[in-house]
This record gives structure tokens, sequence and C-alpha cells, in this order.
């Protein structure tokens, strides 16, 4: 289930009978800007401690929270504002990478409120011949951690893993398979991890600014 962590930036949209009892909840005048694409959003950033500063409301704490639980927080919040209110909350950068054995590398703007493993894969064209299936490696910020967990997709069971469903900044790395490990030599497949343990550690000092 997908969580708010520090650093997201979440659209909240209210709604209600009388549209000018939400006006004063959207006050979001001020755009959070995302440095390394260059593109302006307009929502509330999760800040260094996991709050976010709402309207009238004031600073409402979401870290690790579920999309549901800050919808029913925020409904609880204004509900003494705004009779029968709407409350949707969704988050504005919420990405995934996809890298190693893929047709087509990158990272993934995600728009849907869950997102599978499945069609993350799906998206970035599905595997390689030389990918194997049994051993996605999914690399996972969890508060000040990194963690890892190797999926098969070849398990039935594979649905009920909390890794089914993607994260945001969740990185999918797909493992060559043994006959491309092969044909590569020891020393290829000593570089490739090399080159993933590098850009994690990147990526970790990039979050952690």
């Amino acid at each position: 289930m997908m969580e708010a962590q520090k650093g997201d930036i979440l659209d909240i949209s209210i709604k209600a009978l009388n549209p000018e009892s939400v006006a004063i909840f959207k006050s979001n005048e001020n755009p959070n800007i995302n440095g390394a694409e260059n593109r302006i959003f307009n929502g509330y950033l999760v800040d260094e401690v996991g709050e976010i500063n709402f309207p009238i409301v004031g600073k409402l704490n979401v870290l690790n929270k579920s999309i549901t639980d800050i919808e029913n927080m925020i409904f609880n919040e204004i509900k003494v504002y705004i009779k029968d209110p709407t409350v949707k909350v969704r988050i504005l950068n919420y990405k995934i990478t996809v890298l190693g054995e893929v047709k087509a590398p990158g990272t993934l703007n995600i728009q849907d409120e869950r997102f599978s493993l499945p069609q993350a894969l799906g998206s970035v064209g599905d595997l390689t011949i030389t990918g194997d299936r049994k051993n996605i490696m999914i690399i996972r910020r969890d508060n000040d951690k990194t963690i890892t967990e190797i999926v098969d997709l070849t398990n039935p069971n594979i649905i009920s893993s909390p890794f089914y469903y993607l994260n945001q900044n969740d990185i999918v790395y797909v493992r060559p398979n043994a006959t491309k490990v092969s044909s590569a030599g020891f020393i290829g497949s000593i570089t490739s991890l090399i080159g993933l343990i590098s850009f994690v550690l990147g990526l970790n000092l990039f979050v952690l600014r």
C-alpha cells in the first residue's frame, strides 16, 4: 500500500456541495519545484519531519500514512468548517525506476494510486530474453533505511508479497539469467554489481539531502 514519505508532494482536492466553503482550503499558492527535472508541482510538500502545512488546520503528520488514512485525517480536521466534504489525495511526484535486463530501462512517472511490479515491467517493455524472472530485486527506502527484497515473478503467491505493489522511489532491478552471466564472465557480473551499488549509494545521498 502506498504511504507518504519525506519529499513527497501531495495533491489534496476538497469538494463540497457549497463550492465557496472550500475556497480557503485551496490556498496552495506557492508551488513546489522538483529541481532534478525542473518541474513545478502545485501540491503540499512532506517536510523533513513528515508534516505538511495545511490551510487553517496547520501542521499534519502524514509520514508513513496511507493515502486513505491521510484522506480520513483531513476529513476529520475540516468537517467542522465544511458540511459533508469529500477529500481526495494523491502523490504528484510518485516515481519508480526500472533497471537491468528490461527492454527500455528508465524512470516511470506514476498516476495510479497503486502500481504493481508486473505493471512496472510492462511499462518498460517487459524483460529481455536474458532477464531472470525468478530474481527481481526491489530496492526500497524505509524511513532512513534501505531494504532489498528478491521477488520471483513465477511464484503464484507473489500477489501477497508486500513488494508486489511498488512504493514511491522504489528501484526495480532485473538481474541477468545464468546464461548471460556465464557468457559475460565473472568480471562482467562484478562490474554490473558495482555499478548498481554505486547507483543506490548515490540515490541515498540525494534522498538524505
